[in-house]
Order: structure tokens, then C-alpha cells, then sequence
């Protein structure tokens, strides 16, 4: 993005910062939401965390049927699953505030068939 022009490029990174840079952190992500508020980015990228998206889980924790998670996962998918979702809902609400504020977006991993794509990240509301 500099290469291209951008003036600046803020990236969080939790390997670099485990608690200042953890999106998980509802205050974090509070800061995030702040700045795009504030006009701060021209662009938005977004990764979010997707281990339970996978396709090559088998078998699969996530169903057309059961989007958010099927029922009688391991403990430890359990909370991979509750992970995704909640990365999935935060960065739809980043969508939309994008979409609100005319600021242009990418998001990676997008859901397909095999993951289930509707009812995980419904809160963009587009």
C-alpha cells in the first residue's frame, strides 16, 4: 500500500504486541472502530482469525444448517468455532461501517459452500 501511494499503513500484529495489538480485546477493537469513524483510513484490510472456516476440517464443525457451529463439538472446537464467529461478527460490523462511511474495504477468507456463509457475519447488515 505505501508503494502505492498510502500515506501511512497501521497494521496490528499480536505477535508484535500480545495485549496492545490483540483484536480480540473488545478495547482494541473499540480503537479500531474509532479511527474508522474518525476518517482515519482510506482503505481497510482484514484477515480474520478462521480455523473453523476450513474446508479441511473433517468432519466439518460448520454446516449450511448450522453456520455458527453444528451441535456436539469437542470442547476445544467448541471454542475455535466461538472464535470465528466472533471475528466474522466484529469484521461485519467493520463492513459496515465502510459501507457507511464510504471507506473502501477487503476482507480475506471468504466463506464458501463447504464452511457455510449465512448467519456468521450477518451484522453488516448489507
Amino acid at each position: 500500500m505505501l508503494e502505492r501511494g498510502a500515506p501511512w499503513v497501521l497494521c496490528y500484529e499480536l505477535l508484535d504486541d500480545p495485549i496492545g495489538q490483540d483484536l480480540a480485546c473488545k478495547k482494541v477493537q473499540a480503537e479500531v472502530e474509532a479511527l474508522l469513524l474518525k476518517g482515519a483510513f482510506m482503505q481497510l484490510g482484514a484477515g480474520p482469525v478462521c480455523s473453523s472456516f476450513s474446508t479441511a476440517i473433517t468432519p466439518p464443525c460448520r454446516t449450511w444448517n448450522f453456520p455458527r457451529g453444528i451441535p456436539g463439538l469437542s470442547e476445544s472446537m467448541q471454542e475455535k468455532v466461538k472464535l470465528g464467529n466472533a471475528f466474522a461478527d466484529w469484521v461485519a460490523k467493520l463492513v459496515g461501517i465502510c459501507l457507511d462511511v464510504g471507506v473502501h474495504f477487503w476482507v480475506e477468507n471468504p466463506p464458501d459452500p463447504g464452511s457455510g456463509d449465512s448467519g456468521v457475519g450477518a451484522g453488516c447488515g448489507r
